[in-house]
C-alpha cells in the first residue's frame, strides 16, 4: 500500500466484465503507430475538453515531432471538429488517433498503448485517471481548488 499526501481515492483492481464477449484489444500496429513513437492520450469524455487545453495539447504535438494524441471520441462529427481545430493550430489532423470506448476489462490494454495521459483542466479525469494510473500510465494534470 502507498500513502500519498493529499490523496483522495483508493480503488480496487481494475474491473472485469465477466461473461462478456470482448473484441480484440487494440494494438499499436492496428492503430498505425510506429514502434517507439511517442503516444499521448486523453481517455476523458470529449465533453471535458476545453479549447484552451486542446490548443495546449496541439502545442505539445508541435513541439514533439512524430508524436500523436490518442482520444476516445466515438462521434464522427466530434472527430471532424477536433481534426479541424488541430489543423487550425498547425498540426496535421492525422496525428489525432481516435479509438472506440473500451470495455472496462480491456482498459489497461488501451493504457499500455500510450506513454503519457494528458488530463483535462476544468473537469479532470477522476475514476478514468485513477484506473489509468493503476494500469501503469503516467498522468499529467493541473492542481486546482476543487475536486472537479
Amino acid at each position: 500500500m502507498h500513502r500519498l499526501p493529499h490523496g483522495f481515492v483508493c480503488s480496487a483492481p481494475l474491473p472485469a466484465d465477466p461473461g462478456e464477449d470482448l473484441p480484440p484489444s487494440p494494438s499499436r500496429a492496428a492503430l498505425g503507430l510506429e514502434p517507439g513513437q511517442l503516444v499521448y492520450a486523453c481517455f476523458n469524455r470529449p465533453d471535458k475538453f476545453d479549447p484552451q487545453r486542446f490548443d495546449a495539447w496541439m502545442a505539445v504535438l508541435q513541439a514533439v515531432p512524430g508524436s500523436v494524441l490518442l482520444l476516445v471520441v466515438p462521434q464522427p462529427a466530434s472527430q471532424r471538429r477536433l481534426r479541424e481545430r488541430a489543423r487550425a493550430c498547425g498540426v496535421e489532423p492525422g496525428r489525432l488517433i481516435f479509438v472506440a470506448k473500451t470495455p472496462a476489462a480491456q482498459f489497461a490494454d488501451l493504457c499500455r498503448l500510450a506513454d503519457l495521459f494528458l488530463d483535462t483542466a476544468r473537469y479532470g479525469a477522476g475514476a478514468t485517471g485513477a484506473m489509468a494510473l493503476q494500469a501503469g500510465l503516467p498522468l499529467l494534470t493541473c492542481p486546482a481548488e476543487s475536486f472537479v
